[in-house]
């Protein structure tokens, strides 16, 4: 056995199960949402969520802005939810407008018809190259749909999303 990487792709760390998300936004005005697979539980008492954002991403500005975001936990039915978010930004695609969707007084942008939800306030941001490892205590959550799963994802590489 090596120690040595002999695999430049890092399939292994692709290996590493996750499941897929749809991270919202909103400060009243605004709203944006895009789709994760970097979210997990971080602390017990209080829950705390870590979530990776893009730092150039409009989303992580809003949610800096905002001081919250919500994590939309996708089920196995939500593909549909989960398709005009595949593949990051696109120029002229708004997923948010032909994704229905509710903000909450308190600004969860929760997508309908989703498997579960955690909306979290923001309380630490850690800067990690191009991308921000923000930690945020849930205060707000809840299963929307009992019947369905979480969807699983497995990336072929750790190099790549």
């Amino acid at each position: 056995m090596t120690l040595e990487n002999d695999d430049p792709n890092y399939a292994a760390i692709g290996k590493i199960p996750s499941g897929l998300f749809i991270l919202g936004v909103s400060d009243g005005k605004s709203q944006e949402a895009f789709l994760a697979s970097w979210v997990n539980q971080v602390s017990l008492n209080p829950i705390r969520l870590s979530v990776v954002m893009e730092a150039d991403r409009p989303a992580f500005a809003l949610a800096e802005k905002a001081g919250c975001f919500t994590v939309n936990i996708l089920g196995e039915s939500n593909t549909p939810q989960m398709k005009p978010f595949w593949g990051g930004l696109k120029t002229g695609i708004a997923p948010l407008d032909v994704v229905a969707h509710s903000v909450s007084a308190e600004g969860a942008l929760i997508i309908d018809g989703i498997f579960a939800f955690a909306h979290c306030e923001i309380e630490s941001v850690v800067p990690v190259d191009a991308h921000r490892l923000v930690i945020g205590r849930v205060t707000r959550h809840g299963v929307l749909n009992p019947q369905d799963k979480p969807k699983v994802h497995i990336r072929a590489k750790g190099i790549s999303y």
